[in-house]
């Protein structure tokens, strides 16, 4: 699979995709091999599951806008099974102000439109 990333990138990514494969987190699938994970999985799942020094390796292979997105899109609306852990992600690497107010507002938004 050619990502079209830089040799450096590339081996950091895939070194994130069997972090997430060797802590069984793709523990529904017969036999996943690491080239298998996408990217919006991989930042979803790394995100959720990793540590702080593996999220900053994603900063460093994809762009901060790509990784705010799903982390916006995928993770941002589960509030409340992941608030502390959304939280801590908008303090530390989204820059927001007031991050509960806004957890709160795209929370009742979401909830709205499925309504």
């Amino acid at each position: 699979m050619n990502t079209g990333m830089k040799p450096g990138k590339e081996k950091i990514r895939k070194y994130l995709q069997s972090e997430l494969i060797s802590n069984h987190l793709f523990w529904s699938y017969d036999d996943i091999k690491p080239e298998q994970v996408e990217d919006d999985i991989l930042i979803e799942k790394v995100l959720l599951y990793l540590d702080l020094d593996d999220i900053n390796k994603l900063f460093n292979i994809y762009p901060y806008r790509k990784i705010r997105e799903i982390w916006m899109n995928s993770m941002f609306i589960r509030d409340p099974m992941n608030r502390s852990l959304n939280l801590l992600l908008a303090y530390l690497y989204f820059n927001i102000k007031e991050p509960e107010k806004l957890l709160d507002e795209v929370v009742e938004d979401h909830l709205q439109q499925l309504r």
